[in-house]
């Protein structure tokens, strides 16, 4: 009996030997090291891979140029704008001249009775006489050119040539004859629908109407780039977050391996056994939940950049170049922050151009509202002669025709309500416009605070979770080997692992939320590539 104490004495020390050389290494083995190496930052953990698979190296600047290259819904963008420009060609083809040219042929014959002599003497003297039906046939033709159209002033001109051939079967003193006519008519309004700024008021709303387009496409582009931003730094941290989840179930598992060895011994109940089970369980979970993670947000970047040009676009492997363990950039104060946001904002880029078109459409309206009063001239040449060349240059000589007049149009619409109605709905229109930019003006200088105290924020929470994190390593090497000693539980080492597993995704969170923040700050400015390019803080 004393001997096989003496065995069963033997046998605990080998144990307990084996299990302080297990801690021993768990205690060297950290749990995860989320700080950057000496010399350079940490790479981010690739994903394994078919052989066959597509990789793709990827950095966030060359994720942004994809993203403006390839993006479907920028494209779409894009093509607004393009749609949008033509509206500028439409409205100058307002001042185009038009030329037409319209000719008619017919043959006409006029049937009339007609008394010719005989040739002979009546008995009492006079000359005999008889009559007959005679059919009198002419060849007609008429063709007419002009070109008319309408002046940058609001004038209207039409210049008109018409020529009349005549061919008389019959003969006559003139025969054939060509009557030629060169009109020139030319209106000039003096009030209303006169002079340059209302004629171009269509062209300048086109253009206006443009600059708007380019604006939106610099709004949608600056949101795509910030969406990459977002996507991408989201990616990178589900690919750390992974390794967290992987390191602290490896932690688990080797605790359920000590565990299991203790209680053979005798030194653990068999319920820590299901303790440290559960945990592992747990841990898988959290693997699983942090690999879905990773497939969502890489479908998501893929969505952002990949030309998809075919479905094997959505199987590339993204390999972030990128990490988040960079010196923390330098930030312009907030007043230089602002000042760039209201001059570079797409949106009041956009509200500024909105306003100009107010006042275009005030005096446009203005000019309705005033009386018609215009003035007319008119002078004509015609020609006769048996050619068409003759009678076209007789028109302008000694025996052409020559006519002129001028003319004066007053029009006064009484009461005018209509157009004082529009000229009024222009001017509340322009002044809800105005107040409208300021109000986008507020919006813009608190969305630029905003974000400039979230990126503040995010500086100072990545020293937080940091602090944090290295704590809480300590707190299960600590743990670790008061359960050695019989002081802690397998529930309380496996309570501060998963503390130390989600103190460490926090840090992994707070390190993407600030690169994200900036993007963020960035978007609100109307520009990332000025955030991201500002000089690292020393």
């Amino acid at each position: 009996m004393a001997r096989q104490r003496v065995v069963q004495v033997v046998l605990s020390c080998v144990v307990l030997a084996f299990l302080a050389a297990a801690a021993v290494a768990q205690d060297k083995k950290e749990p995860i090291d989320l700080l950057p190496a000496s010399g350079g930052p940490r790479r981010t953990p690739r994903l394994p891979a078919e052989p066959s698979a597509t990789r793709m190296e990827l950095g966030v600047s060359q994720a942004v140029r994809l993203a403006t290259t390839y993006n479907s819904g920028l494209k779409v963008a894009y093509y607004n704008h393009l749609v949008d420009r033509t509206s500028i060609s439409e409205a100058e083809a307002r001042f185009e001249p038009v030329f037409k040219l319209t000719g008619h042929y017919g043959i006409s014959e006029v049937i009339f009775p007609q008394i010719f002599p005989t040739g002979n003497v009546l008995p009492d003297g006079s000359p005999e006489f008889f009559q007959t039906i005679v059919n009198d046939k002419t060849d007609n033709a008429n063709w007419t050119t002009s070109v008319s159209g309408i002046f940058p002033t609001g004038a209207t001109y039409d210049l008109q040539i018409s020529s009349d051939y005549r061919d008389r079967e019959a003969g006559g003193l003139l025969n054939p004859t060509y009557q030629t006519t060169t009109l020139a008519t030319l209106s000039q309004p003096i009030l209303r629908n006169a002079w340059l700024q209302y004629n171009y008021a269509n062209i300048r709303l086109a253009r206006y109407a443009e600059s708007q387009s380019r604006q939106r496409l610099r709004l949608d582009t600056v949101a795509l780039i910030a969406d990459v931003h977002d996507a991408y730094w989201n990616y990178v941290f589900s690919l750390w977050d992974l390794e967290v989840k992987k390191r602290s179930l490896e932690v688990a598992r080797e605790l359920l391996d000590i565990n299991r060895v203790k209680v053979e011994t005798g030194v653990f109940a068999p319920i820590e056994i299901a303790a440290a089970e559960s945990g592992v369980a747990d841990r898988v979970t959290d693997v699983l939940v942090a690999e879905n993670a990773i497939k969502d947000n890489a479908d998501r970047l893929r969505r952002l950049i990949m030309p998809f040009r075919d479905g094997s676009d959505w199987e590339v492997v993204i390999d972030p170049s990128d990490d988040p363990f960079e010196q923390v950039l330098r930030v312009p104060t907030l007043d230089e922050l602002i000042e760039v946001a209201l001059e570079e904002r797409p949106d009041l880029a956009e509200a500024r151009i909105g306003l100009r078109r107010q006042d275009i459409a005030v005096a446009v309206a203005d000019n309705e509202s005033m009386p018609r009063f215009d003035v007319t001239g008119q002078v004509s040449w015609t020609g006769l002669s048996e050619s068409y060349g003759d009678s076209f240059l007789d028109s302008f000589g000694s025996t052409g025709a020559e006519s002129w007049s001028i003319g004066l149009s007053l029009e006064v619409p009484l009461g005018n309500r209509a157009a004082r109605s529009r000229l009024a709905r222009s001017r509340l229109q322009r002044d809800q416009a105005l107040l409208s930019y300021r109000d986008l003006q507020l919006g813009a200088i608190e969305e630029v605070r905003r974000n400039f105290r979230r990126v503040e924020t995010a500086v100072k929470t990545i020293d937080s979770t940091r602090k944090a994190m290295e704590l809480k390593r300590e707190e299960l090497r600590n743990e670790q080997i008061k359960l050695e000693s019989k002081v802690t539980t397998n529930f309380q080492v496996l309570q501060v692992s998963n503390d130390l597993s989600l103190r460490s995704s926090q840090y992994l969170r707070a390190l993407v939320d600030y690169r994200i923040a900036l993007a963020t700050l960035a978007r609100s400015l109307g520009s990332s590539l000025e955030v991201l390019s500002w000089p690292i803080r020393p």
